[in-house]
């Protein structure tokens, strides 16, 4: 009984052994068949797992292309022992053309992005390019082309030194368009292109600084005032130039130079004793240089005040190399006419070709007497020294008296005299005589702008008359003057 027993024992033993054996074997193969499957699939390049059931191998996530999904999944059918492999992988689609666009805004401090991603760790990369674009809205799509990295982080840099702008990648071209401050900045953004290989990148930018001369025109005109054009250089703004002339509402279309050498209002600042006695006025105005051209009425010396501009230009602008032209014009218009002049903010009446101030008085002996002796207080009327020729800036000063002596000729029927009176230097004779045809000389103007010759006289005193001492150079200019004198 007892030999019976063991052999069945043994029958026991050894198939227990077998069946353990067999088990062992299988979990021992399933782990083989497990790490061949993962390594095979580790270089995937957007990850694909594997799962190994007994031997049966299941295969999922995303493949870049069918072309690596046939890969992979021919490499897990080689796996030695396997028995099934099931394929459970999906593939990408595919971006043609492949494009993305990075948009710089202007302040803002991240680049907006749009368009395709090639891997979620290329998604991850892009954080750390210039401009830090958002990578958020871009879509996961295979078709990227050879070299595409390079070519994104070319785009990014190439933002940089823009104000504003677009990146735009499509397939293996890159096209930069927005707005650079001047040619450094452009000559910064293509020295990145010139990275990529020759036609691959092209840029198209506004300058707001092309980096050439500043060189600007200041456009008066009496009726209608004045404006700036061309390109006003570093420091000089319309604030600085509405300083210098007084003038508001001046027109700006000039734009702004952001490089170059700072310049400044000076040469106005010569012109503006002048705008009153002209009709329009350009000066042209460069680095180092200005050109003037002064349209004038009748009655002006287009040599004297061609001179004097130019003296009191290089006086406000010393080493400005200055040209200055001077042109007579027509007044346009009617007689009777009105304007406001631009500059003196005077309304004006044409009268005989001048352009002659409004007075506001109500015409009688007393009025005409204080508004006349106002003027000529207020301003001399100059003439070339020794000499009865009127100076450049004594037509002015006949304008605004004829404004008072017309209706106090006409609506008060008064009568004028007009005294010329020199200091007592030289010969008394002389200067009696020099008086004498000052004071015609007045009269003459005064009757080219419509004042009646009956109702003037005019009459020389020399020194006869001072109002001060000749022994100092102030009182010898006060004795110099012209005076009215007015009869019923």
């Amino acid at each position: 009984m007892r030999k019976p027993l063991g052999v069945l024992a043994l029958v026991l033993g050894v198939g227990g052994l077998g069946l353990w054996a067999r088990a062992y074997n299988a979990h021992e193969i399933e782990e083989r068949i497990s790490a061949e499957s993962a390594a095979l699939v580790a270089p995937a390049i957007h990850g694909i797992a594997t799962t190994v059931s007994g031997r049966d191998i299941t295969a999922t996530g995303m493949a870049d292309t069918e072309a690596e999904k046939a890969g992979i999944l021919a490499a897990l059918e080689g796996v030695n022992g396997r028995r099934v492999v099931n394929d459970e992988i999906t593939v990408l689609p595919k971006a043609s053309p492949y494009e993305m666009s990075l948009t710089k805004a202007e302040g803002a401090a991240m680049l907006a992005s749009a368009g395709s991603v090639p891997s979620e760790a290329f998604r991850a990369r892009l954080g750390a390019l210039p401009g830090s674009p958002d990578s958020g809205p871009l879509l996961l799509a295979s078709g990227a082309p050879e070299g595409w990295d390079a070519l994104v982080k070319a785009a990014a840099e190439a933002l940089v030194p823009l104000d504003f702008g677009v990146a735009e990648l499509s397939d293996d071209r890159l096209m930069v368009t927005g707005q650079a401050r001047s040619p450094a900045e452009a000559a910064a953004l293509q020295a990145v292109l010139d990275t990529l290989p020759a036609g691959k990148a092209m840029a198209d930018l506004t300058l707001l600084d092309d980096g050439s001369p500043a060189e600007w025109d200041f456009d008066y005109d009496a009726a209608s005032g004045a404006k700036v054009s061309g390109k006003l250089p570093v420091g000089l703004d319309l604030a600085a130039i509405t300083d210098a002339t007084g003038l508001k509402g001046i027109v700006n279309e000039a734009k702004q130079a952001l490089i170059g050498a700072p310049g400044d209002a000076a040469i106005l600042r010569g012109l503006m004793r002048w705008l009153p006695s002209v009709e329009a006025l350009r000066a042209r105005i460069a680095p180092g240089s200005a050109e003037v051209l002064a349209m004038v009425g009748p009655g002006t010396d287009a040599t004297l005040l061609t001179n004097a501009l130019i003296r009191d230009l290089e006086a406000a602008a010393p080493g400005i190399a200055v040209a200055v032209t001077v042109e007579e014009v027509a007044a346009q218009g009617e007689d009777g006419a009105q304007r406001v002049n631009a500059v003196t903010g005077q309304a004006e009446e044409l009268r005989g070709g001048y352009w002659l101030p409004v007075a506001q008085i109500t015409p009688s002996l007393a009025e005409c007497t204080a508004a006349a002796n106002a003027i000529l207080s207020a301003s001399t009327i100059n003439f070339v020294s020794g000499s009865d020729q009127l100076d450049a800036d004594a037509r002015a000063v006949i304008n605004r008296l004829a404004s008072v002596i017309l209706p106090c000729t006409g609506t008060a029927a008064l009568k004028a005299k007009i005294g010329g009176h020199t200091d007592s230097t030289g010969d008394a004779g002389m200067n009696l005589g020099l008086s004498q045809r000052r004071a015609v000389a007045v009269r003459k103007a005064l009757i080219a702008r419509g004042v009646p010759a009956t109702a003037l006289v005019a009459q020389g005193y020399g020194a006869s008359l001072p109002v001060a001492g000749n022994d100092t150079e102030e009182g010898k200019a006060a004795n110099r003057r012209t005076t009215i004198e007015w009869a019923e």
